[in-house]
């Protein structure tokens, strides 16, 4: 997959994380889902967003946009992304436009 730069905002209590993904692939991607975890500056997990679960399979070069919103903890430093399917990680490639 490919996905564009992250757009983080603060709502309130959480930051809400956007993006789009497309899928590059020349099949469908079944149970497409993303993760948001955030840590300290010491590397310790601190809090996390709900998953994004795309409900029907991805199709070969569909767009869809992601939404992730996470609590805010006051230790709040970095973040990271897990991008799976049905049967595993997914490495994915940041582009800076779809």
């Amino acid at each position: 997959i490919e996905y564009t730069a992250p757009q983080a905002k603060r709502d309130g209590n959480f930051i809400v994380t956007t993006f789009k993904v497309k899928n590059i692939a020349t099949a469908p991607i079944a149970g497409f889902k993303v993760d948001e975890f955030w840590y300290d500056k010491a590397g310790n997990p601190v809090t996390g967003a709900q998953t994004f679960r795309q409900r029907s399979p991805l199709q070969p070069g569909e767009v869809i946009d992601v939404t992730l919103r996470v609590p805010v903890h006051e230790q709040m430093n970095r973040n990271q992304f897990k991008f799976e399917h049905a049967n595993g990680t997914i490495k994915p490639n940041r582009v800076p436009k779809l």
